[in-house]
């Protein structure tokens, strides 16, 4: 089946009002998706917070790397695996709408990127490109606005805009869904589209303000009994000597500008919109504010990328993508190339629990003082700290005389 590839004029972030959201949404729960997922694109491409917390969430599975070990101890297990593990190291490396960074991806690295689109959007879809004997030349992503669903079913159209069902063996189709719920009303975004809308909204309110408030406004008169040409003349030199507030009134009119308490505020309103919007995104992706780790200062093990995603988070998300790749790409592959009954490797993603190494210090200290013995050797290989030198320098306490320099 060949899908076809349709390329919308606009995009529905273009002319985005809470009306045509709500429309928008309403027709994703009865399975027209394709509009949905345009939506998605554009959040992710358009809202900097959306893009940066999304790739925050991918990181925080790809950080932690993956591996492929033989189903048991036997040669035949230990063949099959290298031979699948050789095939997913050789793929090509793909393109991909995601700007998420990692070093040294390969083409499958790249696949995993594009399988956990899912995460945000629900379901993401990687075509299987097959050569003659089982050869896999390539894994490509599909844009999810190539889709719709029929009750539950995923499915493609062909060229000739026909719902098709997809074949097992050339699409893998990597479900996420945040909420329980049909299809289109599971993707963790719908809970941040109206959200993206308030920050949108905000922006722009917050970009007009500011242009109007860099230049100043004018005000033109015309005698009592002008023409309508005349009160035109006034209005035109008005229009050209402002871009903030401007008014043309006839000669003894008079004039009041009440300014807004939102404006005069000490917070500027449209800062804290868009600000506590944001708050509300990172808290509907990640799973977490950070106000008092990574974000803003504080605990090192915070700072590191999976720690910036809430832990249960990022371990259901490597579960499902683990089954995902288990069940759809390493099965096909050793069906093909090792027959029915070869032993099946396993795809697994190394997820470890990052300690908290502020704690951990605090931890030590009070142990220390409480008379336990701590190695020296062991607490700088948990920081990362050589052994000094002799007669190297160290940092010492303040307060403290000589203290003997640790000999390695």
């Amino acid at each position: 089946m060949t899908l076809s590839s349709p390329i919308a004029a606009s995009n529905p972030a273009d002319a985005l009002t809470p009306a045509s959201l709500i429309v928008l949404l309403h027709n994703a729960e009865s399975g027209q998706v394709a509009v949905q997922a345009r939506l998605f694109d554009a959040m992710e491409d358009r809202d900097a917070k959306v893009a940066s917390l999304i790739q925050t969430r991918k990181a925080g599975v790809l950080s932690h790397g993956w591996e492929l070990n033989p189903a048991d101890d036997t040669p035949t297990a230990q063949g099959v695996c290298d031979d699948v593990r050789a095939v997913l190291k050789n793929l090509p490396a793909n393109r991909s709408t995601d700007k998420i960074d990692l070093s040294e991806l390969t083409g499958f690295d790249q696949t995993l990127v594009d399988l956990l689109d899912a995460v945000g959007k629900g379901v993401a879809v990687c075509e299987l490109i097959w050569d003659r004997g089982w050869d896999l030349k390539n894994i490509l992503w599909r844009p999810l606005y190539e889709f719709s669903f029929e009750a539950t079913e995923l499915k493609g159209r062909d060229e000739h805009g026909d719902a098709r069902s997809l074949n097992p063996l050339n699409y893998v189709v990597h479900y996420h869904q945040a909420r329980s719920g049909l299809p289109g009303q599971a993707p963790l975004l719908r809970s941040v589209a109206r959200i993206f809308l308030v920050r949108n909204y905000g922006w722009k309110d917050w970009l007009g303000a500011a242009e109007r408030a860099g230049f100043p406004g004018a005000l033109g008169t015309y005698p009592v009994g002008a023409t309508e040409d005349q009160k035109g003349e006034v209005w035109r030199m008005v229009q050209a000597m402002s871009t903030a507030f401007m008014a043309a009134l006839e000669e003894g009119t008079s004039l009041k500008l009440i300014e807004s308490k939102l404006a005069t505020g000490g917070q500027n309103i449209f800062e804290r919109l868009v600000k506590e919007a944001g708050d509300e995104m990172t808290l509907a992706i990640l799973g977490q504010l950070l106000s008092s780790g990574g974000a803003e200062g504080g605990s090192y093990a915070l700072g590191r990328v999976h720690n910036l995603v809430r832990q249960d988070l990022a371990e259901e998300d490597a579960r499902r993508l683990v089954a995902t790749v288990q069940k759809q790409i390493i099965r096909p592959l050793v069906y093909g190339r090792h027959g029915a009954n070869a032993p099946q490797p396993r795809f697994t993603i190394m997820m470890k629990r990052a300690e908290d190494l502020v704690q951990l210090a605090l931890t030590i200290q009070r142990l220390v003082n409480a008379g336990a013995r701590v190695p020296v050797e062991w607490v700088n290989r948990k920081y990362g700290i050589r052994i000094p030198a002799k007669g190297e320098p160290i940092l010492r306490p303040r307060g403290l005389e000589a203290i003997p320099d640790v000999q390695g």
